[in-house]
């Protein structure tokens, strides 16, 4: 039997952790549905923004999510999470904690866009999660020399058109699991300080910490392109017009379906 408290958790990655606001997610087929069912549920629905130090962050939403619960995980119900840049880590964590609760039912829907993959690694990490280093190189292509006898301190062109780089599976589960990535500001360049080895090409963008964004493994990965001018722009435009829109979307189905179909709570 389903529980009778439902969530929704948004992560904005360009924001300050609080003040909370609302993920703006349409419930109203939601609440038309709990109407019509005569259903006795409630809606805890959360929008935040993500800080460096994501530790404190997934402690305040457990905190909440408890509070919201009386600490009784079998109360809860559908579990609806999505994040964009550096939001996605929190959401990625905070999920992998409910994972962990026993009592807590599988995530019903995670949604993230544009992950914040650092080249050299996230430090602090993400808790239970890891650093969102890419696990492999660029695969060099015309334009890229592979064994440079120079180390060139400027950025090479656009990695676009790349194989995109991937993280390390962070072991999250959940229904549905979307992956909204767009490869138009991801470069690479070669360092001599390389993980990949000494004078070797790496993942890098203009953005802060060289971020880059690709692949999940093992999820929905969904490529889209984006029009800007710049890296930071490709990544704004990835977030906040293709990326939120589409998991809101998503989101007020899911949710719709599931009070739609879900047994009253004893």
């Amino acid at each position: 039997m389903a529980g009778d408290v439902d969530i929704v958790i948004q992560s904005a990655g360009g924001k300050s952790f609080q003040p909370f606001f609302s993920p703006q997610v349409d419930t109203s087929a939601y609440q038309r549905a709990k109407k019509n069912r005569n259903l006795t549920r409630t809606l805890l629905e959360i929008g935040c923004g993500a800080d460096g130090d994501l530790a404190p962050n997934r402690t305040a939403l457990l905190a909440e999510i408890d509070k919201a619960t009386g600490n009784q995980n079998q109360r809860i119900g559908a579990i609806c999470l999505f994040g964009t840049s550096n939001g996605c880590g929190l959401i990625l964590s905070l999920a992998k904690a409910l994972q962990a609760r026993p009592g807590t039912p599988k995530t019903l829907y995670i949604g993230l866009g544009d992950v914040t993959i650092i080249p050299f690694g996230r430090d602090p990490a993400v808790p239970d999660i890891g650093n969102l280093q890419p696990t492999k190189p660029p695969q060099v292509s015309f334009g890229f020399f592979s064994r440079p006898r120079v180390v060139t301190k400027v950025l090479a062109p656009s990695a676009a058109d790349l194989p995109p780089p991937i993280i390390a599976d962070p072991g999250v589960t959940a229904d549905t699991r979307k992956n909204f990535f767009t490869t138009q500001g991801n470069r690479a360049r070669v360092f001599s300080n390389s993980p990949a080895g000494k004078d070797t090409w790496w993942w890098t963008s203009d953005m802060t910490f060289g971020e880059v964004h690709g692949q999940i493994p093992d999820w929905t990965n969904l490529a889209r392109t984006t029009t800007a001018s710049n890296d930071f722009d490709h990544h704004v435009e990835l977030c906040e017009k293709i990326a939120i829109p589409e998991m809101r979307q998503d989101i007020s189905v899911e949710l719709s379906k599931f009070v739609t179909t879900t047994p009253p709570s004893p």
